[in-house]
């Protein structure tokens, strides 16, 4: 049955099954009996409203873009999560592609995406790079970079405050008497990256910990790489440092895989600090210290920077979202 069957049964116009069916007959003073009437015969014949149709008609998609570099990442995995709920509230719906911190591959996503005449995109850049910025003003909507910071005109960007993290963290096991710490990080080119790196040199400098650029490690987000790296600081040493700080919770985990892979278990007398928090480290015996990202103020501001830029508003720069400090005892 079509919207004009519908009209005709129920004995009203068009227009008026049009603003029942897209939620708007209080707004629009329809009557109740009228609007119960006019659901009714929808449900009865299984009517389902032409979105495509309503989209065209008013130039928009109500669809959101989100590229990700890492789907087995849980923090972009919790992030996606909050993201497609806070639209859903809002009425859009989120489209998401994976890069696999590719960067062909993402430009090729972002393609894709613009094909589809989303209303805005969010991304966790690859690379943050000319090439990806220009490809984003190419397209002509309004875009956020998240789990980035950059400078650009017209380019907005949230974040945690991936310094203020760190620095916490690491500082909070210096003040306990630990002055032997390494850092196990992602990738440099990454401001994610070097803002931890610097949260991790600050606080050793706060606590007057000479900085030893020997014991940073800087390669990816992959649990591989975390696995490899924590192989190379015991096989450099001879045996584990007394306190590690990973850049995240993938990398975490291939280190507890290697120190578990050596000893069976995970010696109490190493401290361990990690950027990202899961509910799987409150079963850790060694009280693991982390770094939790609120990632649903993340997905809120995302959301309302582009929703706002849609209004005519200007441009945010490099918001940046305060991590907790999750201290188990």
């Amino acid at each position: 049955m079509t919207i004009r069957e519908i009209a005709k049964t129920a004995g009203v116009s068009i227009s008026t099954v049009s603003l029942v069916m897209n939620g708007k007959a209080k707004a629009s003073r329809i009557h109740p009996d009228t609007e119960k009437r006019i659901v009714q015969l929808a449900q009865q014949f299984n009517y389902v409203p032409n979105k495509n149709a309503r989209r065209f008609r008013l130039k928009r998609s109500d669809t959101f873009g989100f590229i990700v570099p890492d789907a087995t990442n849980p923090f972009f995995s919790s992030l996606s999560y909050a993201l497609e709920m806070e639209l859903k509230q809002r009425g859009y719906q989120l489209l998401i592609g994976y890069s696999d911190d590719q960067v062909e591959i993402e430009a090729e996503i972002m393609q894709n995406l613009l094909s589809y005449s989303i209303d805005g995109l969010i991304i966790a850049s690859a690379a943050n790079t000319d090439q990806v910025v220009q490809g984003i003003k190419g397209g002509g909507i309004p875009a956020v970079f998240i789990d980035r910071e950059i400078h650009s005109k017209n380019i907005s960007s949230i974040s945690s405050d991936n310094f203020l993290g760190a620095f916490e963290a690491v500082n909070y096991v210096c003040s306990r008497g630990v002055r032997d710490i390494y850092h196990i990080g992602g990738l440099a080119k990454f401001s994610t990256t070097r803002h931890r790196a610097e949260g991790y040199i600050k606080a050793l400098e706060n606590n007057g910990i000479p900085i030893d650029e020997t014991k940073i490690f800087l390669r990816d987000y992959q649990m591989s790489s975390g696995f490899q790296m924590m192989r190379e600081i015991f096989q450099k040493n001879g045996s584990l440092p007394q306190a590690v700080f990973t850049g995240s919770y993938s990398l975490l985990e291939g280190c507890l895989r290697f120190i578990y892979e050596i000893y069976q278990t995970i010696p109490p007398d190493i401290a361990i600090v990690t950027f990202d928090d899961h509910p799987l480290l409150d079963f850790i015996p060694n009280k693991i210290i982390s770094v939790r990202q609120d990632t649903e103020q993340l997905a809120k501001s995302a959301v309302q920077v582009i929703l706002d830029i849609l209004q005519g508003s200007a441009y945010a720069e490099n918001l940046k979202i305060k991590p907790k400090l999750i201290i188990r005892t």
